[in-house]
């Protein structure tokens, strides 16, 4: 992973309080493939980049862990009910996610809405995921 061996060198990281990039949402990318293989992965590989880091730059943990939480949220908010079902390890994987990083997520990059999630989540998963469900299906 390119990510881990730019932890494992001794590259100057800067983190900026500022947006500095612009990125393009086409049609079939990840971003609007909904939840998948993609996203399971993504969950996974960030908990892994970030039990490197706390080895080699323990420095980003904070960062690299409210980034788990986050993706662990996008996954579970992607899934259908249906995917929420059938995968109930991984759905609890995320939850482990989500709770390991809640510390990182208050000062992180995360809106009020996708920290509410991350809180509520924990405490009441099912519960969560119904209500955000059915408030964004609300505004469709």
């Amino acid at each position: 992973l390119m990510s881990e061996l730019l932890l494992l060198t001794n590259v100057k990281i800067f983190i900026l309080d500022e947006i500095g990039y612009y990125y393009y949402k086409r049609s079939g990318s990840i971003t609007k493939s909904g939840f998948g293989k993609s996203l399971h992965d993504a969950v996974y590989n960030t908990q892994y980049i970030k039990s490197v880091a706390e080895k080699a730059r323990p420095e980003l943990v904070p960062y690299v862990g409210a980034y788990a939480a986050y993706q662990a949220r996008t996954a579970l908010l992607l899934m259908t009910g249906e995917q929420y079902r059938e995968n109930r390890e991984f759905t609890k994987y995320c939850r482990e996610v989500i709770k390991e990083n809640k510390q990182y997520i208050k000062g992180s990059f995360m809106n009020k809405k996708e920290r509410l999630f991350c809180s509520m989540y924990v405490r009441m998963p099912r519960f969560t995921k119904w209500f955000f469900d059915l408030v964004r299906y609300a505004k469709k």
